[in-house]
C-alpha cells in the first residue's frame, strides 16, 4: 500500500468497528491518521492503537451530523498534517442505523439524513477545493449495500444511504478528473460492529442486521483491508460482500423479478423477527 505512506488521513466514526479497523490499516500502511468520533475517549483509544505502528495519530472529537462541526475538525486536521502534505484521503465513515418504516420520526429521518447523507456532502465542500489545490487526493463514502439495494425495516436507513451513494458518484462526476479526485463508494452487508453485535431477538435492531447477514457477517478488519484495496486500484464501488454485485445486476436488469423476490424476503422477515405487536 505505498500509495498511503507517508501521507495523512481522516477518518469518522473511528472510535469503533469500520471506522477504527481503517484507521488501523492505514496506519499499518504508513500513513498518518486523524481519528475522529464523537466520543473522545474512543478517539483517542483508536489514535493510540495507532501511534505503535511508527505513525502520527490525532484523536479529535467531531459530531459528523453537523456541519460546524465537521468542518472545524476538518481546519485542525489541515494544520496538523500540514507537515505531511496536508490530508490526502478523507474516509466519510460515520452512519447510523434508523430503525422504521413509513411511521418514522421527523427527528430519525433528520439524524440519519445529516450523519449517513449530508456528511459526505459538508467534507467535501472542504476537501475538494484542497485537495485539488494540491494535485489531487481521495474521498471514501461508507456508505451500504441498503443504499444499493434497499433495507427491510429500515426505511430511513435505506433511503439516505442510497442518497450517500449518489453523492459519492456526483463527486466522482464532477471532480474525479479536473479535480484529480479518486472517490471510492464503500457498500457492506452486515459487519461485526457495535451495530449489529449483542442486541437481543425480539428488537428491531437485531432484525435488521440479521436480515442484512444472510450471507455472512464480516468483520471490520475484513472490510478495512478490501477498503483500502479498492482505494489503491482506484475502484468507485467497493463491495466487500461479493455477492452483492449478482444482487446489483439482477436488480437493475429484472427489476420485477427483483422486487417480487424482496417481497418474499419481507415476509419471512416479518415473521421471522417482527415482535407480534407490531405485525
Amino acid at each position: 500500500m505505498d500509495g498511503f505512506a507517508g501521507r495523512a488521513a481522516f477518518v469518522t466514526g473511528a472510535g469503533s468497528g469500520i471506522g477504527r479497523a481503517l484507521s488501523l490499516a492505514l496506519a499499518r500502511a504508513g500513513c498518518h491518521v486523524v481519528c475522529a468520533d464523537i466520543d473522545a475517549a474512543s478517539a483517542e483509544v483508536t489514535a493510540a492503537s495507532c501511534r505503535p505502528q511508527g505513525v502520527q495519530a490525532l484523536a479529535l472529537v467531531v459530531d459528523a451530523g453537523d456541519r460546524a462541526s465537521l468542518h472545524a475538525a476538518i481546519d485542525a486536521a489541515e494544520l496538523w498534517a500540514h507537515g505531511y502534505g496536508g490530508i490526502s484521503s478523507f474516509v466519510a465513515n460515520a452512519g447510523v442505523l434508523v430503525i422504521g418504516g413509513l411511521e418514522a420520526s421527523e427527528a430519525d429521518w433528520e439524524r440519519g439524513w445529516r450523519v449517513n447523507t449530508m456528511q459526505s456532502v459538508w467534507a467535501a465542500q472542504k476537501m475538494v477545493p484542497s485537495m485539488a489545490a494540491r494535485g489531487g487526493g481521495s474521498i471514501v463514502v461508507v456508505a451500504s449495500a441498503a443504499g444499493l439495494l434497499t433495507h427491510h425495516g429500515a426505511l430511513p436507513y435505506a433511503v439516505t444511504k442510497a442518497a450517500a451513494v449518489a453523492v459519492a458518484k456526483w463527486i466522482a462526476v464532477s471532480h474525479g478528473a479536473e479535480d484529480r479526485i479518486a472517490v471510492s463508494c464503500v457498500c457492506p452487508q452486515a459487519v461485526h460492529t457495535l451495530m449489529t453485535r449483542g442486541a437481543d431477538p425480539t428488537r428491531e435492531l437485531h432484525a435488521a442486521s440479521a436480515m442484512a447477514g444472510q450471507d455472512g457477517v464480516l468483520t471490520a478488519d475484513v472490510v478495512a483491508q478490501k477498503v483500502l484495496e479498492g482505494v489503491a486500484q482506484r475502484h468507485f464501488l467497493v463491495l466487500p460482500h461479493p455477492s452483492v454485485n449478482k444482487y446489483l445486476k439482477y436488480a437493475t436488469e429484472v427489476p420485477e423479478k427483483w422486487i417480487a423476490r424482496m417481497q418474499e424476503l419481507q415476509t419471512s422477515w416479518r415473521e421471522a423477527y417482527v415482535p407480534a405487536s407490531r405485525l
